[in-house]
């Protein structure tokens, strides 16, 4: 008998041993150990927080979703949600309103360094946000874990920039935050009419983004720059060229 039919009852050996269908990851182990506050009100734009222990194969993220009837207009914030490393660790999910609002139901949504849901969590909580109700004060995990989200999110957007080399693309943004107001003050007293009307168009995107803002830096985050950081820009944008349209239209022999 040849080598080659020897060795064949080993090869469809081998074969038959390998598994039919790719191994599937293990599905993370999540442990939520405390939530901030239970069952109480909360006063709008103060935060539910939620302790997080979890061991995974894979970085994961974590936000907290809420539904109930109002849910779009009573202006949800939550966590930025960096991508936790893999491992066992700890993590935090937060969740406000700006305006009144009875969720039916807190979800904890995990899911994976690409933003797709690996499993939903129910949380057992009966908080509501209204606005007469006391700012309660954060426990020590909770300042704890959020200093150190914030600071991942922070050190990530600045690798993601250093590496991309767009470093004149911070400072460019970060000038048009000044030079849109310039702008925006130098149109509302000089331009009239049609023209005046196009011009104060951004100022129902510029309010909310101003006012969100100031309430980041007042509570203390530091990623409280980062909205009208990537937002300004685009504001000013718009009004530049309208500046320029318009000082095409007025000079002579342009059309």
């Amino acid at each position: 008998m040849s080598p080659s039919r020897n060795a064949l009852p080993l090869i469809i050996l081998l074969l038959l041993s390998l598994p039919w269908f790719p191994a599937r990851a293990a599905s993370p182990s999540i442990e939520i150990l405390a939530s901030h506050p239970v069952d109480q009100a909360l006063a709008t734009d103060d935060a539910l927080y939620v302790h997080i222990h979890y061991q995974s194969d894979q970085p994961l993220r974590f936000q907290i979703h809420a539904s109930g009837p109002g849910d779009k207009q009573a202006g949800a914030m939550m966590n930025p949600s960096p991508a936790y490393p893999a491992g066992e660790g700890e993590a935090i999910a937060w969740i406000a309103f700006r305006e009144h609002f009875k969720p039916d139901s807190l979800t904890l949504r995990v899911s994976s360094h690409s933003w797709k849901t690996i499993s939903e969590i129910a949380l057992d909580s009966s908080v509501y946000w209204s606005a007469g109700a006391e700012r309660q004060p954060r426990p020590e995990w909770a300042t704890r874990l959020s200093n150190e989200q914030q600071q991942t999110v922070t050190q990530d957007m600045q690798q993601a920039y250093s590496s991309g080399g767009v470093d004149w693309l911070i400072m460019l943004m970060a000038w048009s935050v000044p030079g849109y107001f310039i702008l925006q003050t130098w149109i509302w007293r000089r331009w009239h009419d049609n023209w005046r009307r196009a011009g104060l168009l951004p100022l129902w995107a510029s309010i909310p983004i101003t006012g969100y803002t100031l309430f980041a830096l007042l509570m203390g985050s530091n990623l409280w720059p980062l909205v009208m950081l990537f937002l300004m820009p685009v504001l000013f944008l718009y009004l530049a060229c309208l500046f320029f349209v318009r000082l095409t239209k007025s000079i002579p022999g342009i059309h």
